[in-house]
């Protein structure tokens, strides 16, 4: 992992086989991304626009975190929930919710 320009980290993961893959997340926007130290994550996320759907008005909201565990593994978190609500009287009708974990092994 290194810091290819301000706010922004490359990470490149090289595979015994010799083949390379690469990661550059950007934390540009200060209001939404959060750093807890040296040794905690790195957060960001907020909401997003709204939408629609046939039903009615949506909205959503999302969020990544990236740190390292206990054994030096880069974790990936990502989560986002839509929350749906009915075209008449905007009543909430449900959340959908979607999360997801990545583990990428630290290679000694």
């Amino acid at each position: 992992m290194s810091a290819s320009r301000e706010r922004v980290l490359k990470i490149v993961v090289s595979y015994p086989n010799g083949k390379t893959a690469s990661y550059e997340p950007t934390f540009e926007g200060k209001a939404k991304f959060v750093c807890t130290g040296r040794r905690g994550k790195i957060l960001w996320g907020g909401p997003s626009q709204g939408g629609r759907s046939e039903f009615g008005p949506n909205h959503s909201d999302a969020f990544r975190a990236l740190y390292l565990d206990h054994d030096g593994a880069l974790i990936l978190e990502r989560g986002m929930q839509v929350h749906m609500s009915m075209l008449l009287g905007a009543v909430p009708t449900g959340t959908a919710k979607r999360f997801s974990k990545y583990k990428f092994r630290r290679i000694q």
